[in-house]
């Protein structure tokens, strides 16, 4: 000891090293999960899962039954969560213990059969993948499925040592709950036969009875395993087959990209591969080639990729449908090719020092990408709902685009929404029946009739990953507008800005300093031209080039809205240069600033200025809706089919005491009525 040198045996010593280091490793993954939480909402199939979990429990497991796309065990898990008071989003804890769990379960299986480095290195990339971040976190079965197919691995270790009825039994189990949580859990079973059957060392090989009497108790596990599943699949089998269908995946050598981007650094599903993702396939090569030099590799991580393929091919055959997560049960596995390649490439590093650095900026790398899921790869329905909640007015139906949308708002709403199916009859119908109607359109899963009509209408809020929000009126789908006389209300509307704005994350000090937002400056004078987009919230065209060299945008409806950013509330005047298309003549046009109308005027022919003066409490400090509002619309032109109202060249607003020229070009101009509301 005076010596410096340690008491401890150099294997326990090493052994304690390890586990502090996977300790340290776990932990980061910790903070990786936790720090984003309350910042999204449920997504995908959550919308199911918490859905059916607040039924009784009976009713649930009778709703997962007539769905049958999944087994129950994952519902009966988040079903006991919610009865111990668990709530969004500490209702994530479960599956992220999960997700911990399954990152020391791996890397001590992958410590036993390859190596600690390779435990070390296969934890490490477990922690970062954007893959097992984003399934930590999730109210589904792929954490569990993870976690479970690592301890089946260790149940088959136990069973190849020290064959009976007790490992067995164990294996059996383990292997029935992974039935229960997936159907994808087949994918395990071809590793798993390769691991208890040949994975052994040459050298070790046991006496012919041995080998005998393991092959006999790996058959009785799976069978009596599988067979406490039969009950379950065989009261769903109808049901089952009637969910295949033609599905959507055209496969080729760029959704093999994709597939792989998303199973190891893709911030949002769907990405294309990448330098970092090709980079991580050229390891993995590397490690299909290590691989292929051991037995144990040969038998389980080999083994593994060939379930894959030949899931991926049933699967493609029967309807064309699959999906990277259906990877999730040997997924663990095929990160073991992607460790064993780093680690041979990093022993041909000649320099101590280097292999340190090159570790260190893969993980910094796979952290940014952590960072960008946290921000893009996350939907948020909660401010879908929020966003209904702010603009809805009295009696206006909700309507949804397709149910998956429709599910979501329902919950989040508190109240039914209505899906169309995909049905622009529908959508026609129900703006028909109703003064307004708000519909949602989401970013994914759409068709292309209903968000070609709904760009007809109001875009009330961009909610980032998720979708976006309009209100329609029957006059703006080319309906018969209602015989009242008086202007309609305006269309459009202003949300709260923060229900746009794409989440900070966790980590904004690895990226660097946002540029400003355009939207957020002030402006006295707008020109229509592309700088003009971040300000236009609905009912405009493109930008034209006019004779002159100047830009105009044409209204394409009976109202268009522009936000105007102001840092104090004063009375100002809303100028405006415009003209209508020929045969609109005369008709009126109205301004409104934040639902306050400031005056109407007849347009003559040609170009003219008109100027509104808006009283101070038509203002307020931040952003402001003004609004465009027309008697008529011309219809479509020849040259872009787009119906027209007027065409605008550029909008001013200027304090009333400094706009000189805006009350120059106000006297050769209509004059607006700003008493009229």
């Amino acid at each position: 000891m005076g010596l410096g040198l340690s008491s401890v045996p150099p294997s326990r010593l090493a052994a304690a090293r390890w586990w502090a280091a996977l300790g340290a490793i776990v932990a980061a993954a910790a903070v990786v999960r936790l720090c984003n939480l309350g910042t999204f909402s449920f997504g995908l199939d959550e919308g199911f899962t918490i859905t059916r979990a607040v039924l009784p429990f009976r009713e649930m497991i009778a709703a997962c039954a007539a769905d049958a796309t999944n087994p129950p065990l994952y519902l009966v898990i988040t079903y006991c969560s919610l009865r111990l008071g668990l709530v969004d989003p500490w209702l994530r804890l479960v599956p992220i213990t999960a997700g911990l769990a399954s990152i020391v379960v791996w890397s001590w299986w992958t410590r036993r059969h390859f190596g600690g480095t390779a435990g070390l290195l296969l934890a490490g990339f477990m922690a970062l993948s954007t893959f097992h971040v984003r399934y930590s976190q999730e109210l589904r079965a792929y954490p569990y499925l993870i976690l479970l197919s690592g301890i089946a691995m260790l149940a088959g270790d136990r069973l190849r040592a020290r064959p009976g009825p007790r490992s067995a039994a164990a294996l059996a189990v383990l292997v029935a709950l992974g039935w229960y949580l997936h159907f994808s859990f087949a994918l395990l079973l071809a590793p798993l036969v390769g691991l208890v059957l040949l994975g052994r060392d040459p050298a070790a090989a046991p006496e012919p009875a041995l080998r005998r009497r393991t092959a006999a108790w790996l058959v009785v596990a799976l069978t009596a395993g599988t067979a406490a599943f039969l009950p379950w699949f065989l009261s769903v089998r109808e049901t089952l087959g009637g969910r295949l269908s033609e599905g959507a995946n055209d496969w080729g050598l760029e959704l093999l990209g994709r597939r792989w981007q998303f199973l190891t650094v893709a911030a949002a599903e769907g990405e294309g591969l990448d330098w970092l993702g090709a980079a991580f396939a050229a390891v993995a090569v590397v490690g299909v080639v290590v691989a292929l030099r051991l037995r144990v590799a040969r038998a389980v991580l080999l083994s593994a990729v060939a379930a894959v393929l030949v899931g991926e091919t049933l699967m493609v055959a029967v309807n064309r449908w699959t999906q990277g997560r259906y990877n999730a049960a040997v997924w663990p596995l095929l990160v073991i090719l992607i460790a064993l390649g780093i680690e041979r490439l990093t022993k041909v590093l000649r320099w101590r020092w280097l292999p340190p650095v090159v570790l260190a900026v893969l993980a910094l790398l796979m952290l940014v990408r952590v960072d960008a899921h946290h921000r893009l790869g996350r939907t948020h329905w909660d401010r879908v709902a929020a966003a209904i909640v702010e603009v809805r007015r009295v009696g206006e139906p909700v309507l949804c685009e397709n149910s998956w949308s429709q599910l979501y708002v329902d919950y989040y709403l508190g109240e039914p929404a209505v899906s169309l199916r995909h049905s622009a009859a529908q959508l026609r119908a129900a703006v028909a029946q109703s003064p307004s109607v708000l519909l949602f359109v989401p970013a994914r899963e759409g068709g292309r009739e209903i968000p070609r009509l709904a760009r007809r209408g109001a875009l009330i809020s961009r909610i980032p990953q998720t979708g976006t929000l309009y209100r329609l009126r029957p006059d703006l789908l080319g309906q018969p507008a209602t015989a009242d006389s008086d202007w309609p209300p305006p269309a459009n509307a202003l949300t709260s800005s923060d229900l746009e704005a794409v989440p900070e994350g966790c980590f904004g000090w690895l990226r660097r300093a946002p540029p400003p937002d355009p939207a957020a400056s002030a402006w006295s004078r707008l020109e229509l031209d592309r700088s003009s987009d971040p300000f236009l919230r609905s009912g405009w065209s493109s930008p034209r080039v006019k004779r002159d060299g100047a830009f105009s945008r044409w209204v394409t409806a009976r109202e268009a809205a522009v936000m105007a950013p102001r840092s104090s509330v004063e009375a100002a005047r809303v100028s405006l240069r415009l003209s209508p298309p020929r045969g609109l003549e005369g008709q009126e046009m109205r301004v409104l600033v934040n639902d306050c109308a400031v005056g109407t005027t007849a347009l003559e022919r040609g170009p003219q200025t008109a100027a509104f003066n808006a009283p101070p409490e038509c203002w307020q400090e931040g952003r402001n809706l003004v609004v465009l509002q027309f008697r008529e619309v011309a219809g479509p032109d020849s040259d872009r089919g787009l119906p027209r109202a007027a065409a605008v060249d550029w909008i001013e607003i200027t304090p009333l005491a400094a706009s000189p020229a805006a009350d120059a070009a106000a006297g050769s101009s209509p004059p607006a009525d700003a008493g009229r509301r």
